[in-house]
């Protein structure tokens, strides 16, 4: 995050160190203002190096939209909270939320709660090392220019195509420079076409609430 721009995956899914506090939940109520953070919240925003605008007395009885930056993630979400408040069902998301030396796989589940609340449940699934990516190390040094960066599969868009964080930052060349671009947040192609078409599938993405 740079400049106040804000990942929305990143404050759905902060890294999850230990299996004891595996699961971060989060609830809107039905004005979408985040409404409960679970008591881990905080200690996975200080572990993970977060900014001070995801500690808990900063997010709740915000609005979420104030955590979403790019308009292609408000509308997926907008149809994602009105299906699920809709029809009563859950639907489930794979993301990526990496760390500089881990790529690590969540799964979150959106589910309906009562009078129109709902709750996000957010589980690492696997995690692997790799060599350090410092594109996506906060701390790094930026320079004003902009690099548009997928918030689910984490794929960085190089020219008119999209690629895998690694491939592009060999691409760009990022290794060899003193300051990186900053970051802003969207959504690949790939990415939002499987979306939409999850959420006209009802058969595919949606389950019955456990």
């Amino acid at each position: 995050m740079v400049a106040k721009i804000i990942n929305y995956s990143y404050i759905i899914s902060m890294n999850q160190n230990n299996s004891a506090n595996n699961l971060i939940v989060y609830r809107l109520d039905n004005k979408d203002r985040i409404s409960y953070v679970s008591p881990n919240w905080d200690n996975f925003v200080i572990e993970n190096d977060g900014p001070d605008d995801l500690l808990s007395a900063n997010v709740l009885n915000k609005t979420i939209w104030l955590f979403i930056s790019d308009s292609e993630t408000s509308q997926i979400y907008t149809a994602i909270l009105e299906k699920v408040r809709k029809f009563r069902k859950s639907f489930k998301i794979n993301i990526r939320c990496d760390a500089p030396s881990i790529v690590r796989y969540i799964d979150i589940s959106i589910n309906p709660l009562d009078n129109e609340n709902v709750e996000f449940n957010c589980v690492t699934i696997r995690t692997q090392p790799r060599p350090p990516v410092f594109i996506l190390d906060r701390k790094f040094p930026r320079t004003q220019e902009l690099i548009k960066m997928c918030s689910y599969c984490k794929a960085i868009k190089v020219g008119n195509i999209w690629l895998d964080t690694e491939e592009a930052v060999v691409k760009l060349n990022l290794f060899s420079k003193e300051y990186l671009p900053a970051i802003s947040h969207g959504i690949c192609s790939s990415c939002y076409e499987k979306f939409m078409k999850e959420l006209n599938d009802d058969n595919m993405a949606f389950t019955q609430p456990a």
